[in-house]
């Protein structure tokens, strides 16, 4: 599968739509900064990966195919438990006809966080929230919004709901948003080698619930999931995403859970495969969630000091079919035109079945004629000189004037006919000349006699 490069640009702080892509897959924003297209298998692929923009659907799109991913949840500092991701939606052939444009707003992950002012636990912060909506038109597109991803608890106050929930330390595991994630996983206390140890949850992920900690472990971050299955790791990397600890194989997958964490250097939870950020012993600092996969981050160990993972950031991907089908022409393809006719008379009309550009192409004749728009889909053909069907000025001297007609639609599909226009005969009327040599003598006999 051939994938188009990358297009990237620095930001142009200009309202005015702008440009991106090249071939089949221009795209226009109102600002490129954090966008990026791709080209594969007769999909464009448009990724926004930062801040809040318009994107203008090219006008021959009627349909699409999106995933809004929120931003990750952080996770939770001492022996604290993983961030849930954040919300993940996603849907195919959605109708966006008559929508001229979408606003959309990619939310950045939950800040990492550390504890302070004397307190020896921080739970971790809670993602933002990312959407698509409808911006102008008449469609009946619905606003699309991912909830940002719990933080994961530390310190027992309790885990953060989310699009997945953050894993517990020892308290209750937050909440999904339904239809965009899962809970987050349970922790514990309890005695390790003689002696007490604490354990945690990991995060939820928009596949599975975020794994328990026991004292085997940290609990792993919970599985994210993939968008599309023609979305392979080609197309992540033509758009610049990271990829880590996001792919499978081929497969790219978006909001694993932040991984929970042990005390001491007991075993801390993995970050779940979806960008999640997995947990560390000691104060080492946290794994933050993959950057633009809405992965949850991992939480710290013992003791205090140790930074957090912060939670991955969010994405808006949008996919759609661009056009390879030429125009169709619907009209004959041989017509009549009687001699002596005014040029203003139309010799053909040409006609095709979408707003195209029709010009003419070629021909033996092709120089012998005009051509007038009367509409989108339909052009008018005229003599540049009245013809005479006795006096023929076509190539082959029969009165069958030969020509190409092309039409190329918005895209560059194009269409080529071959056309034939016969000039008939017309009964004309008789004409008497006179020989002004025998009429003069037959005046001079007439007056001799």
């Amino acid at each position: 599968m051939l994938l188009a490069a990358l297009f990237t640009a620095i930001q142009t702080p200009s309202a005015q739509a702008l440009p991106i892509g090249s071939g089949n897959c221009v795209q226009n924003v109102d600002s490129i900064s954090g966008v990026a297209v791709a080209e594969s298998g007769n999909y464009c692929y448009v990724a926004f990966k930062s801040g809040s923009r318009v994107w203008n659907a090219p006008s021959n799109v009627s349909s699409i195919d999106y995933l809004v991913v929120a931003g990750g949840g952080s996770g939770g500092a001492r022996h604290g438990a993983g961030g849930g991701a954040g919300g993940l939606l996603k849907s195919t052939n959605v109708s966006i006809s008559n929508l001229a444009s979408f606003s959309i707003t990619v939310g950045t992950g939950g800040a990492a966080v550390v504890p302070s002012g004397g307190a020896i636990y921080a739970t971790g912060n809670r993602g933002n929230n990312s959407s698509l909506s409808k911006n102008s038109g008449s469609g009946s597109f619905s606003t699309v919004t991912a909830i940002g991803g719990g933080g994961g608890e530390a310190g027992g106050v309790g885990a953060q709901s989310g699009g997945s929930g953050g894993g517990s330390q020892y308290g209750t595991a937050g909440t999904a948003t339904a239809g965009q994630g899962n809970p987050g996983g349970t922790g514990g206390t309890g005695s390790i080698n003689s002696a007490t140890n604490w354990w945690s949850g990991g995060g939820g992920g928009a596949g599975t619930v975020g794994g328990n900690g026991s004292t085997s472990g940290g609990g792993n971050g919970g599985t994210g999931a993939i968008w599309l299955s023609e979305f392979t790791t080609s197309v992540a990397t033509g758009l610049g995403l990271a990829q880590t600890n996001q792919s499978s194989g081929d497969q790219v997958y978006f909001a694993g859970g932040g991984g929970g964490a042990i005390t001491l250097t007991y075993a801390p939870g993995t970050g779940g495969l979806g960008g999640g950020g997995g947990a560390v012993t000691g104060n080492n600092t946290g794994t933050s969630g993959t950057a633009n996969s809405g992965g949850g981050g991992g939480g710290t160990g013992c003791c205090e000091g140790g930074l957090t993972g912060a939670g991955g950031s969010g994405i808006v991907l949008i996919r759609y079919m661009y056009d390879t089908t030429a125009p169709t022409f619907t009209n004959a393809t041989t017509f009549s035109f009687a001699e002596n006719t005014a040029i203003s008379g139309n010799a053909a009309t040409i006609t095709v079945n979408e707003s195209s550009t029709i010009t003419i192409n070629s021909g033996s004749d092709s120089a012998l004629f005009s051509l007038v728009f009367s509409d989108s889909v339909t052009a008018r053909i005229r003599f540049l000189n009245s013809p005479n069907f006795e006096s023929p000025t076509d190539v082959g001297v029969n009165n069958g004037y030969e020509l190409s007609i092309r039409a190329t639609d918005s895209v560059g599909n194009i269409a080529n006919q071959s056309i034939t226009i016969t000039v008939t005969n017309v009964n004309e009327a008789p004409t008497i000349t006179i020989n002004s040599s025998n009429a003069n003598h037959a005046i001079t006999q007439a007056e001799n006699s």
